[in-house]
């Protein structure tokens, strides 16, 4: 004798059906008050999972990607950052209620430049100088630059002029730039950076 499957398994059937045949929410919901339920756990944990969180179904982590490499600092950050000359180390970020205003960082960069050069241009962002962060367990002091809410103002040089290249000392190798690059302290002004660019 046939046996007639349980009301609850009819259900689960129909729902898995509709699901994968792209049926919607409403229509799902014509299977009863248990398939509308399901259908709504299932759309939560996939929206919990496409947000990077730990639903039913957790996504996959995002990996951490590593900054752009560039030999000069762009007009805008992208998302991961930026590596200058990978010595300098660039992520965008926003200024705070209590940040210097962008015209008062460009006008203070101008006094450790040459006054006839042209206003800079500023964008707002984290400096890190991997140079400067000391390695596991030092007891040495370090002027450690990481993750620096900075304002960065680049002002073009009238002439190319010749530049270190950061290379060791008594190494004298120099590199043809255009750009005097200025990073200031975010709230105060005071001076932390300073390096040239092509």
């Amino acid at each position: 004798m046939r046996r007639t499957p349980p009301a609850a398994v009819i259900r689960r059937v129909a729902l898995s059906c509709a699901l994968l045949a792209g049926v919607t929410t409403a229509a799902a919901a014509a299977w009863g008050p248990a398939a509308k339920a399901g259908a709504a756990a299932m759309r939560a944990d996939a929206l919990v999972a496409r947000r990077g969180g730990t639903g039913t179904h957790a996504a996959k982590p995002r990996r951490h990607r590593p900054p752009l490499p560039v030999a000069k600092v762009p007009r805008r950050l992208p998302a991961r950052g930026v590596d200058v000359d990978h010595q300098f180390i660039l992520r965008p970020a926003l200024p705070g209620p209590h940040a210097l205003s962008r015209r008062k960082a460009i006008t203070l960069a101008h006094t450790y430049v040459n006054h006839t050069y042209p206003p800079g241009r500023a964008l707002f962002a984290t400096l890190t100088v991997p140079g400067t962060i000391p390695p596991p367990h030092s007891k040495l002091p370090y002027d450690e630059i990481a993750s620096k809410h900075v304002w960065i103002v680049v002002v073009t040089a009238l002439h190319p002029f010749n530049a270190s290249e950061g290379g060791p000392a008594g190494s004298h190798a120099y590199v043809e730039a255009r750009h005097l690059v200025v990073a200031l302290d975010a709230r105060t002004g005071a001076f932390v950076r300073g390096f040239e660019t092509k």
